[in-house]
């Protein structure tokens, strides 16, 4: 089975970010935006992994935290990086450790261990980054991902 590196032209473009402290690969079809500095708003009384609201072009996104001790109550108005996926109005935000970046996957991991995240269960699998053969991208399933995230 080829990998997305050698796919043809008709298989989708990798980009990765890293998540709650995890490699993560995302097919650019599901990625709506990258924003450098969302301005998100508290939500009192939401679930722990609820940053805020923030808003896209008019439209409230719910901005979720992956990392390993979310903070229990945000009462600030804060900027950060997220990366919203999905399309407006059921678009969701989650917050990144680092800027996206094009990624060139090689073979698959066999033997990684799962990064031990919140979000374990929405990995589906490991492959090598092409380009630094120490480094490991997951992919995964964004859908399952969030929905781990909300009901937190």
């Amino acid at each position: 089975m080829p990998s997305e590196r050698d796919a043809g032209a008709g298989a989708p473009a990798l980009f990765g970010v890293r998540v709650g402290g995890v490699d993560v690969l995302l097919p650019t079809d599901q990625t709506l935006e990258y924003v450098a500095a969302a301005t998100t708003y508290p939500l009192p009384g939401a679930g722990r992994r609820v940053v805020g609201m923030m808003q896209l072009r008019g439209h409230p996104i719910v901005v979720l935290d992956a990392g390993a001790q979310p903070a229990s109550v945000r009462r600030e108005i804060r900027r950060t990086a997220v990366l919203l996926v999905g399309s407006v109005p059921d678009a969701g935000a989650v917050l990144v450790d680092a800027p996206p970046e094009q990624v060139a996957t090689g073979e698959a991991v066999h033997d990684a261990a799962r990064p031990g995240s919140v979000f374990d269960a929405a990995l589906t699998r490991p492959s090598r980054d092409a380009r630094q053969a120490d480094r490991v991208w997951w992919h995964v399933d964004v859908r399952q991902m969030f929905r781990i995230l909300a009901g937190d």
